[in-house]
């Protein structure tokens, strides 16, 4: 792979856990860690970099029916990622992260047929696409010149249409939402 002079592509490959805002909890969502996996390829030059990440992670919710189980809740997002080194020393980078992006939130199973009103119901729960950001910190380690290790903690943001009962009525709004993820990184960087 042929670079310019001064430009290096990292290839890499993520893995860690998300933590879900516990207020989801209010919506029947599991807010226990769950395993999280991604992707990225990130284009650096000097102290900045900057590219494209997938990641990937999947909580459940309860549903609320007496003849429907829980429904599989997997969010998928697709971000911009900016990099900057703060501090470099000993081999090892402190990076700021920032992050920009779409979240897909997709059901399984997504039709479900209930009986709760007394005849057949056929509910269907529609994916959802938001908008989300991102910030935080990471840690990096170079070996041998073309493999890098890393570790990092960041915070994601984004809003989320929701309806809950109170007083009888069913009442809809907006709220916002924010997870935490944890996550290791390993990946091939390639220079000229």
């Amino acid at each position: 792979m042929t670079l310019p002079l001064g430009l290096s592509l990292a290839l890499g490959i993520l893995s860690g856990s998300t933590l879900p805002d516990a207020r989801l909890s209010n919506y029947q969502w599991d807010t226990r860690p769950q395993m999280s996996y991604g992707a990225q390829a990130l284009l650096g030059a000097g102290r900045l970099s900057g590219g494209v990440r997938v990641w990937t992670t999947s909580t459940t919710q309860e549903l609320g029916l007496p003849d429907a189980g829980d429904a599989r809740v997997r969010a998928t997002s697709v971000d911009l990622v900016g990099r900057g080194v703060l501090v470099r020393g000993f081999g090892f980078d402190l990076l700021a992260l920032g992050s920009v992006g779409r979240m897909h939130l997709a059901y399984q199973p997504d039709r479900i047929t209930t009986m709760a009103t007394g005849m057949p119901t056929v509910i269907t729960l529609d994916p959802i696409n938001e908008w989300e950001g991102g910030g935080g910190f990471a840690v990096e380690h170079r070996m041998g010149g073309v493999w890098s290790l890393g570790a990092a903690l960041e915070r994601r943001l984004f809003g989320l249409d929701t309806a809950h009962a109170s007083g009888g009525t069913v009442v809809e709004g907006r709220e916002s939402f924010g997870d935490w993820t944890a996550r290791l990184e390993i990946a091939r960087i390639f220079t000229r």
